[in-house]
């Protein structure tokens, strides 16, 4: 038991909750989350924190009845005193000997007022993750498997552990009564020697109002640190379909048909539009600077075909010279489309 503030027990608490979480969370989480390590620490400092404030707002009423035990004492003895419960030497100041069973009295009876169905569930829960990790395993979910292993493995250490921990403290609560009596430093025992425990519906309203709040927060952390994945994935959603536009009309990029025989001007001008309505909404960055230079190579492109379509009857060789610069926009266009694709690549994961 310790004696330290309640402030210390609870940040330890976050540590530990925090060493056992992280690689949980970190097994569990899919090979396509994009949301990267803020999300994942966000995630895993929210749960912490949550379930450690809880615990140590259910503890209140034990950690008062500790308090009351070790009054009138200091330091040094209240030390002395926690650590009889648990090891040691039989202290021989009467005084920390009656605090050290009213001390071991009270963790005794704590363990011994739990309710039944929360005993029960401590039990069952390693079998009931270990289900959980063969189910995964039968569906090759083999990362989630071995997190529901795992974790199966820490409750059945946590149980093995309260069960070693209640021997033990009975045991010495048997010693620390014999020698009490002994000495004449038996303290009588009270209702305050087993303290009530916060009720079941107290303790559900806790977690409820805990788990809102750590909900809340961490849902709001995530969605302004996943701003700049929405806007990626917006940009991307604006690039992929100016591509698309693009890519489609086959009858726009081919060289031959930029003559008089080819497609209506009008229809070069409404591809040429379409593809900059998407670019237009892109900010500049890695897919913006792209898009924005496929726009404006469409623009060159319906330059060209206004070109030969007011010049009908031009010589072969400018015709021909034409139609090699079509090309060549239309080649321009493909390299920086595959940039934009690059940028984009595992966004829609």
């Amino acid at each position: 038991m310790s004696v330290a503030p309640w402030w210390v027990n609870w940040l330890a608490m976050v540590c530990l909750m925090t060493a056992v979480s992280a690689p949980m969370w970190l097994l569990m989480q899919s090979d396509s989350d994009t949301r990267g390590w803020l999300f994942f620490i966000v995630k895993v400092t929210a749960f912490s924190v949550g379930l450690a404030t809880m615990f140590a707002l259910i503890q209140q009423p034990v950690r008062r009845s500790f308090a009351t035990a070790l009054a009138g004492l200091n330091r040094v003895q209240r030390r002395q005193a926690a650590t009889a419960i648990s090891r040691g030497d039989i202290p021989r100041d009467p005084a920390v000997l009656s605090a050290a069973v009213r001390l071991a009295t009270i963790a005794l009876g704590v363990q011994r007022r739990a309710p039944s169905w929360a005993k029960w569930f401590q039990r069952i829960s390693p079998i009931l993750f270990l289900a959980f990790a063969v189910g995964d395993f039968i569906n090759d979910k083999n990362r989630h498997a071995l997190a529901y292993t795992v974790f199966a493995v820490l409750l059945l250490v946590s149980v093995l552990w309260s069960e070693h921990v209640r021997h033990r403290t009975q045991s010495r609560v048997d010693l620390l009564n014999s020698a009490a009596s002994a000495a004449g430093a038996a303290p009588p025992h009270s209702a305050a020697d087993y303290p009530a425990l916060m009720s079941g519906r107290k303790q559900v309203l806790i977690a409820v109002a805990i788990g809102l709040t750590t909900a809340i927060f961490a849902a709001a952390v995530t969605y302004f640190a996943d701003q700049p994945n929405r806007t990626l994935k917006r940009d991307c959603v604006n690039a992929v379909h100016g591509i698309y536009y693009f890519t489609e009309h086959k009858e726009m990029i081919d060289g031959p048909t930029i003559l008089p025989n080819g497609p209506s001007l009008s229809a070069y001008q409404d591809w040429s539009d379409e593809i900059n309505r998407y670019a237009a909404p892109i900010p500049e960055g890695d897919i913006g600077v792209s898009m924005h230079r496929v726009a404006s190579l469409s623009k060159q492109a319906l330059n060209l075909v206004r070109d030969a379509r007011n010049d009908p009857d031009a010589p072969q060789a400018k015709t021909t010279e034409r139609q090699i610069n079509y090309y060549k926009i239309i080649n321009q266009m493909y390299d920086e489309t595959h940039q934009v694709l690059q940028a984009c690549d595992g966004v829609f994961h």
